[in-house]
């Protein structure tokens, strides 16, 4: 072989040489600032995700308190009016064992007095109150007595008058 060509080639392969020792650094930092860009992008990316977790998460625990209170305040609510409700349920029956007493003192004091107005409307079936001497008019259906004059009862010993 020619030395010129030996040199010429040596030339060419320091060159390439150099060319490459100039032009991988470069490649490799590009591959390296990509990287970073997209690791940059990365983080952003899971900032705003890790941001949107944090507001959901104290609306979630904010609405979780709500429903704990408010399950609180029916709970109470629910107790409260039960208690009423017993209390109430004891006053009747202390009214009813005060009934019961007053009734049977009543009847010590007059056995015979056994019909009150109570159990008069339950054994006739209408509303008139002992003693309520006006008639029954059936045209109002109802029994109050709405006919404004009083029905005239006959003594059965005064004569008829003729028909």
């Amino acid at each position: 072989m020619d030395t010129g060509l030996v040199i010429t080639l040596v030339v060419i392969a320091v060159i390439a040489l150099i060319v490459l020792a100039v032009v991988i650094p470069r490649i490799r930092r590009g591959r390296v600032e990509q990287r970073q860009a997209q690791a940059r992008e990365h983080l952003e990316e899971a900032k705003v995700r890790s941001a949107r977790a944090e507001s959901e998460r104290a609306s979630a625990e904010e609405q979780a308190a709500r429903v704990r209170r408010e399950r609180a305040e029916i709970e109470e609510r629910t107790l409260r009016e039960q208690r009423e409700a017993e209390e109430r349920i004891a006053h009747a029956d202390r009214e009813r064992a005060e009934a019961e007493s007053l009734e049977q003192r009543a009847r010590k004091l007059a056995p015979d007095l056994d019909r009150t107005p109570d159990t008069d409307r339950a054994a006739t079936g209408n509303d008139r109150v002992a003693g309520d001497t006006r008639a029954y008019d059936p045209a109002t259906r109802d029994g109050s007595n709405a006919a404004p004059e009083p029905v005239r009862r006959q003594d059965p010993d005064s004569p008829q008058p003729p028909r």
